[in-house]
């Protein structure tokens, strides 16, 4: 008896309505997701101009700094009844404080 080393290869073909088969795809390409509006994830993805923490910034496509949102909520928390929010470890937290 032996053990099996690395691992198997194999490709899945789904029958299709004419009788043909299809080779299913495990892997997803950011050209084959597609959006309500019609456009792909490589479009959305490429009009991304950076990451800014300036909260002043007017245009359209920059993605924002976690560490800037969870400043600028907390900062304005007095709508929002108590929750405070906090980066750890690079994710986005929130919590209730009751007064």
């Amino acid at each position: 008896m032996s053990i099996l080393s690395g691992f198997l290869k194999y490709k899945k073909y789904l029958k299709t309505a004419d009788n043909t088969y299809k080779l299913q795809s495990e892997w997803t390409s950011t050209d084959t997701v597609h959006y309500a509006d019609g456009t792909t994830a490589t479009e959305h993805i490429g009009n991304i101009k950076g990451i800014t923490t300036l909260t002043s910034i007017s245009d359209n496509g920059y993605a924002a700094d976690m560490k800037t949102v969870a400043a600028l909520i907390n900062a304005n928390t007095t709508s929002l009844g108590g929750v405070q929010f906090q980066v750890v470890n690079g994710k986005l937290q929130f919590r209730y404080e009751e007064d």
